[in-house]
Parts: structure tokens; sequence; C-alpha cells
């Protein structure tokens, strides 16, 4: 699998599992899910071992735009359609307060992960979209969420000269280095008890009754009283009932040299099939 630009260099931060163990929880799958899940648990005194595959953040956490958007890949006139208006403004509202407790974690763990709450834009690739930006903007600051229309003179001289007209500024959205991140909360977990092995393939869990599993790996088992499964586009392999659900997909982005500065927010085009920013250093983070 080629490196990705924010995983390199490679970092191992736990060895893997070499015995038999118990715990209360087992979490399977190191990004940021599991990550979150084992640091709440271990903060809440429970028991817990956290089992990855490979790296920390080393599958989709370390590998996309380091983004912090709001709601969800759907516009908000989008949603609103697909999961009625309360339904889209509850996720809508929970997504600003997860952006506040990743903040809270940066500052609570020190994480040196190039925290940014600037906001970001979303622009119109076509008059459809540009039909529907204007609509989301409505409908976000009448169901009272923070978004600015910027018609063509408001946009930036890049953006116009680009093609584009219109575009929502959305202030509390924000970026990071999605890797220092989740390997921040991953240490942190560590810090406040929870047990780490990387390299450490789950093989099969197997239920024993309520309250009793066993994690089979190469190295050894993990007997718990219950396991959460993070592993994202990868849980078919282990609760077959995904296999057929869920599919694994691969994107593509790019990272250049450090340039001149040139976008101030990421950018989020054509319903977020290209996708930009540019990071502390001025390289240009480009997906599709």
């Amino acid at each position: 699998m080629t490196q990705s630009f924010w995983l390199d260099p490679a970092e191992d931060l736990a060895g893997p599992l070499q015995e038999d163990i118990t715990a209360d929880v087992a979490v399977v799958g190191a990004g940021l899910c599991g990550t979150s899940a084992a640091l709440a648990l271990a903060k809440a005194g429970i028991q817990v071992a956290l089992l990855e595959a490979d790296r920390v953040a080393s599958q989709a956490t370390g590998r996309n735009a380091g983004f912090i958007l709001q709601g969800t890949a759907e516009r908000y006139d989008r949603a609103r359609v697909h999961l009625g208006e309360e339904r889209a403004k509850d996720i809508h509202a929970w997504s600003l307060v997860n952006h506040d407790r990743i903040a809270e974690a940066v500052a609570e763990f020190s994480i040196d992960c190039e925290y940014r709450r600037g906001g970001s834009l979303q622009l119109a690739g076509s008059e459809l979209e540009e039909k529907e930006l204007i609509a989301s903007a409505e409908l976000l600051n009448a169901d009272g969420f923070e978004a600015e229309l910027l018609d063509e003179q408001a946009l930036p001289a890049v953006y116009r000269n680009a093609g584009f007209r219109v575009g929502v500024l959305l202030p509390k959205d924000g970026e990071i280095h999605p890797a220092r991140f989740v390997r921040g909360i991953a240490r942190a977990a560590l810090q406040r008890g929870a047990s780490r092995y990387e390299h450490t393939r789950v093989e099969s869990i197997e239920s024993e009754g309520a309250g009793n599993v066993r994690l089979k790996t190469a190295g050894g088992t993990v007997s718990a009283q219950t396991a959460n499964v993070a592993t994202n586009a990868w849980a078919g392999q282990l609760m077959p009932w995904y296999a057929e659900t869920v599919d694994p997909v691969r994107g593509q982005m790019m990272a250049t040299h450090p340039l001149p500065r040139v976008f101030e927010h990421p950018v989020y085009a054509d319903h977020g099939y290209d996708y930009w920013r540019q990071d502390p250093a001025g390289r240009i983070v480009l997906g599709g």
C-alpha cells in the first residue's frame, strides 16, 4: 500500500500481542473511532485492550485530507430530504459538538497536530450545485447554524479565476494533521491504563455466552466481556453480516511540495468529489 503523506515517517507505538490476556473490553482497530473508544473506556476505569493489525492510524484515519467538517457528506438541503428535518438538524448539531470535543482533546492532552479552526469553504461546480448551496446556507441559518453565502464578487480571485461563482463559508469548521491527532489519543489512552498492541491482526471473534468473548490473534488470545469492532471498511472480515453491506473503496490524493500560501480554508467542491487544503508548511493536499 502506498505510504500516506500523514504517516511519513512510520511510527510504531507498541509491539504485537505475544501472550494470552484478559480485559473488560477489547477494541479492534486503532483509527479515530477505536482510539477514541479506548481512551473513553480507560478514563472511566475500564480495563481495555486496543488491537491493531498494522499501526495506529494506518488506514482511513491516516489517509484523508484532515478536514473537520460539520454535518454529513451531503449538503444540508439534501440531508434534510434524506434524513428528515429534525434528524438532519440533530446530526448537524452533534457534528459541531464532536468538533468541540476534538478541540478539547487537543488542548487536554497537548497533542501537536496542526489543529486550526478557521472555517471551511464549500464551492459550487455547476448551476444546480449553486442553487443547492444557496438553499443549504439559508436552511443552516434558519436552523441556528452559521453559514455565510459568498457571491462571485465576494469569492477570492483564485476561485473566480477557476470559474466558481458561489460559495458558502462555514466558520466553525477546521483542519488537522489526522495521524498525529490519533496517535496522541492513543498515547493518552495508554497513559490512562489501556493496553495497546500493534501488528496484531484479530483473526476471529468467538462468543462464549453473554459477557464473554474470545479474540484470536497469531500471538495470543484476548478474553473480554465485550468487543468493540472499529475496523470501518474492513468490518466484514470479522463480522460476516457486514461482508455484503460494507465495501472497501479507495480514493486518490496527492500532496505538493511547499508552495506560497493560496488557500486559507479547506475547500469542498463538486459535491465533495474535489477537495483540497494547504497545510501550515504550504503543501497543497488534494483529493477526489
